[in-house]
Formats: C-alpha cells, sequence, structure tokens
C-alpha cells in the first residue's frame, strides 16, 4: 500500500519531469547551436506555435482534464473523438507558425513546426486521456521515448554541419509524432464516443477554454515581444530561454501537481458538509496556498539559477546563457503567477461561467501588458523589474476575482 501510494504521488512529476525537460533541451540546444539573433527569431516562432497549441488545447485536452478527470472508461472512450475534433482545429492553426517563419525569415522552420503541430495536439490529447484516467506508467512511457527523441534531434542540431533552426523544428515534428504512436498503443476504448457525441457533451466550453488557454499563452508571448521592441531580438530570446531553461524545473513541479490538484479542486467541489461560510474558507485553502507557495518557491529558484547563471556556468565554459541573467529571476515569478491563476481558474470554472472566466482573463491580458509597456517606455523602469508588476497583477488579480466572485458550485 505504502509503494502504491508512493508510485501514485512520484510518477505524475516524473512524466511532467520527462516533458519538461524535453522542452528544456530545444531551448538549450538553440541557444548554444544559433546566433543570439537567430535564436531570438525562431525562439518568437515556438511562442507563436505555442499560442496556437495552447487554442487547439481548448478542444481536447482541457474538456478530458476539466469534466473527465478521474473517470477512467469515460475519457478512454472520449480519445477517439477528442483527437478528431483536435486535428480539425490545429488545420487553420498550423498557419500561424508558418506566417510567423516567413516574417521573420526562417520559412523552412516555420513550415515544419506548422506540421509538427499536427502531432504535438494528437500527443496532448491522448496524454490527457491517460492523465484523467490516473494511468501516469503509460505517460512516464510515452514522455520516455519523446525525451529520447529530442535529445537525439538536438545532439544533430547542435554538432551537425546542418541548419540548426531547422534541425531542431523537425525534431519535434518527429519526437511528438512518435510520442502519439507510444500512446495511441496503450489500449482501445470500450465504447468509442462520436464526434457529434463528444461536441454535444462540451461544445459551450471549448470556445471559452480555447480563447482563455489562448490569453493564457499570449502572457508570455506578448512579454517578449515587449522585450523585443524596448530591447532588442537578441533579449527577446534570452527571456525565452530564460523561460524554459532556467524556470524549467518550477515547470516540472507545477505540470505534475496540475492533474492532481484539478481533481481535488472537483472532488472539493462535490462537498456540501458545513455552512457556506465554512465551506468557502476550506475551498479557498487549496487555491490560495498554492498560489503564495509556488510565488515563494519561483523566487528562491530564481535567485539561484541568476547565481549559477552569472557564477557557476562561466566557470564551464558556457558563457552564452550570460544574457539572460537579467531575466531570470523574473522569469521564474511571471512562470509561477500564471501557474497560480491557471489554479485559480480552474478553482472557479465550477463556479461561474467560462464566458465570464474569458472576460477576467482578456482584462488582465491588457492590463497587465499595457502597465508593463508604460513602466518601460514612459517611466523608464528596467525591463526585468517591469515583469515582476506584471507577475503581481496576474496573480493578485485571480486572487481577488476568487475572492469578490465565490459561490456554490453550478457544474461539476
Amino acid at each position: 500500500m505504502r509503494r502504491h501510494t508512493a508510485a501514485a504521488a512520484t510518477l505524475p512529476l516524473v512524466a511532467q519531469g520527462l516533458l519538461s525537460l524535453g522542452q528544456m533541451t530545444v531551448t538549450l540546444a538553440g541557444t548554444l547551436a544559433l546566433a543570439p539573433t537567430a535564436w531570438g527569431k525562431l525562439a518568437t516562432i515556438l511562442a507563436v506555435f505555442f499560442v496556437a497549441a495552447a487554442f487547439v488545447r481548448g478542444f481536447g485536452n482541457l474538456p478530458l482534464l476539466v469534466y473527465l478527470s478521474g473517470d477512467r472508461q469515460g475519457s478512454r472512450d472520449a480519445r477517439r473523438a477528442a483527437m478528431t475534433v483536435s486535428c480539425a482545429v490545429a488545420l487553420p492553426a498550423s498557419l500561424a507558425p508558418c506566417i510567423a517563419g516567413s516574417a521573420l525569415g526562417m520559412p523552412l522552420p516555420g513550415m515544419l513546426l506548422g506540421l509538427a503541430l499536427f502531432p504535438f495536439v494528437s500527443y496532448d490529447t491522448a496524454r490527457a486521456v491517460e492523465i484523467a484516467g490516473g494511468r501516469w506508467g503509460r505517460v512516464v512511457l510515452a514522455d520516455g521515448s519523446l525525451m529520447i527523441a529530442l535529445v537525439v534531434g538536438c545532439v544533430i542540431a547542435s554538432f551537425g554541419r546542418t541548419d540548426a533552426a531547422a534541425v531542431l523544428a523537425s525534431t519535434m515534428l518527429v519526437a511528438y509524432s512518435l510520442g502519439t504512436a507510444a500512446l495511441l498503443r496503450s489500449g482501445r476504448a470500450g465504447t468509442p464516443w462520436t464526434v457529434s457525441q463528444y461536441l454535444a457533451a462540451h461544445r459551450r466550453e471549448m470556445p471559452f477554454l480555447a480563447l482563455d488557454q489562448v490569453l493564457l499563452a499570449l502572457a508570455t508571448t506578448l512579454t517578449m515581444v515587449v522585450i523585443g521592441v524596448a530591447s532588442g531580438i537578441a533579449d527577446a530570446g534570452a527571456f525565452r530561454t530564460c523561460l524554459t531553461l532556467f524556470a524549467g524545473p518550477l515547470q516540472v513541479l507545477q505540470a505534475g501537481l496540475s492533474p492532481v490538484i484539478i481533481r481535488r479542486l472537483r472532488r472539493d467541489a462535490i462537498l456540501t458538509e458545513g455552512s457556506e461560510l465554512d465551506r468557502r474558507a476550506r475551498s479557498l485553502r487549496l487555491p490560495f496556498a498554492t498560489v503564495i507557495g509556488s510565488l515563494v518557491a519561483s523566487a528562491a529558484v530564481g535567485v539561484v539559477a541568476t547565481a549559477a547563471a552569472t557564477v557557476v556556468l562561466p566557470q564551464l565554459g558556457i558563457g552564452k546563457l550570460d544574457a539572460a541573467a537579467p531575466f531570470i529571476t523574473g522569469a521564474c515569478v511571471l512562470t509561477s503567477a500564471l501557474w497560480g491563476a491557471s489554479v485559480i481558474t480552474s478553482f472557479m470554472r465550477y463556479r461561474r461561467s467560462n464566458m465570464e472566466l474569458m472576460i477576467v482573463r482578456m482584462v488582465v491580458l491588457v492590463v497587465s501588458n499595457a502597465a508593463m509597456f508604460v513602466l518601460i517606455d514612459g517611466v523608464g523602469l528596467a525591463t526585468a523589474a517591469a515583469v515582476f508588476v506584471v507577475s503581481g497583477i496576474w496573480a493578485g488579480s485571480a486572487a481577488v476575482h476568487a475572492l469578490t466572485r465565490w459561490t456554490k458550485v453550478a457544474r461539476v
């Protein structure tokens, strides 16, 4: 029993660790193999890629995790329909990285990343099925195969006499295809849902979930854009390096905890014991503690990572990461603030309409980036300091919304 409990707690972190390490490997290879300006361009295309992927998540990944978490058979039955819908939505979304690549003078990497969106969203959706059903062992095996493919491709990009940007994009295309194949071998559905059944169950939520994810993904992308305009494209690439490489350990922990927290929030939402005031206090305890703890941890990780980038890594001959040092702590705190806002949004999703949550996200996105622009361009505040202000706006607004708009559960 004790071994089973330990495995249940460890496997989610292992799985998310492998997935995040794969992205960190791509970032490290791009930083070391490409010139700063070239990496800045590829990092911008990757940012567009992940915004497009975030949009598609609202049609496959999120409905499974939010509304079928803990339903082993139901999530498995919905897999085929969810993947079909995700790939259909990915068709127009795949044009975004292609357009970004052409605009930045990297048409081939942009086209390859556009093609990679299809296996990426397929993998993301199939993976959500296994997570919703608690089958973490299968997730670990699939993430392991993905990690191996990414490492091989990144080694070729770093040391081969090839177009490193194109090789990295091709690596993502191949790796996520292999990962999807590994997940699809994990079993068949008992009674598969049809696409019409899947859409009938979740079509009202899908547009709002998709837009909500896009707005959240745009938070980091627009921050990159502001930094690029204010300080140059090379600094935008450095900030991308911070988000993926130095904030990576935080992302590993946060991504591993997310499914567990969502399942706990869904379970707590069903509880009806006690007065309304008691239920409100108990229900707010977990999301608020999560946000505060993540912000404190992110500040500590940022300080340690900054020391490593400025002192330790140059001693090891890895001096190309020096440019990222000013943004490391801010990137870590912003990562935790956005994750904390996402946790509170998941908490409120059972209590308020998806339209309300999307509107709140949109307002916060506009206000935070407008504030950042004014602070940098008007006040003259350092860019790294402005990132902290943006982080505070994201975390604080989510907390205020939860406190002021808390109500009884409307849907589970």
